[in-house]
């Protein structure tokens, strides 16, 4: 499983700076790691972004996640964490995607209720320890593999293999919204995303039987 989460996030941050051709803010759009409006150049002399820097520390300094929606998105509703009333904690997350057969590869919950980044964090079916955002892979029996993420509460599902070839990354709602958790203001954000930036498809309910008869050909007919 951790050989496989390495490689998603390979494949995830390849497909970023493909799209975006720049670093760009450290949040999670519907799961979706975007890195915003820092540019970096590994080839310039300017020394005033080192490459080697902690990316979280860097990263804050540079990027506003609100001001990206604003540009990129239509913003539907933005809240502090703390004041939320969907979110899950351990125990419910699990249920949930449990009960949708998404659960085979483990569950991490991938940040505290400060925003901190945690690192491996397997969640467990009794706690009662509550987290912005979880996250599980599915892999259906024709090899594709499909990231999964709860953020708020909200299910959201990301085809990997399917993005791999696309310039801009194509998105499985219930809603036809995205639903973001941003850790540096600890908030989340319900946006419709410009086209240029993310596809939003909507399905009825997301499950492992929907997932198995999402072929690239059925998403493309969403």
């Amino acid at each position: 499983m951790r050989n496989s989460k390495k490689l998603f996030r390979l494949i995830c941050l390849t497909l970023t700076a493909v799209m975006l051709f720049s670093l760009t803010g450290c949040f999670s759009y519907g799961g979706y790691d975007y890195y915003g409006d820092l540019d970096y150049d590994s080839d310039s002399d300017d020394s005033s972004v080192d490459p080697n820097a902690d990316f979280a520390e860097l990263f804050e300094d540079y990027y506003d996640a609100e001001e990206y929606f604003q540009n990129n998105a239509t913003v539907i509703s933005a809240i502090n964490a703390a004041d939320s009333a969907d979110i899950h904690n351990e125990a419910d997350a699990y249920q949930n995607l449990t009960d949708r057969g998404l659960s085979d590869s483990g569950i991490t919950a991938d940040f505290d209720m400060n925003g901190e980044i945690l690192e491996d964090a397997v969640i467990t079916d009794t706690s009662s320890d509550s987290h912005p955002s979880y996250t599980t892979y599915y892999e259906t029996s024709a090899g594709d593999l499909w990231s999964i993420n709860e953020i708020n509460g909200v299910v959201m599902a990301m085809p990997v293999s399917y993005n791999i070839d696309r310039e801009v990354p194509v998105i499985i709602t219930e809603t036809g919204t995205v639903m973001s958790y941003d850790l540096y203001s600890n908030k989340f954000y319900e946006t419709i995303p410009n086209d240029t930036e993310m596809i939003v498809k909507t399905v009825d309910r997301i499950d492992a039987e929907t997932l198995e008869n999402l072929t690239a050909g059925a998403i493309d007919a969403l």
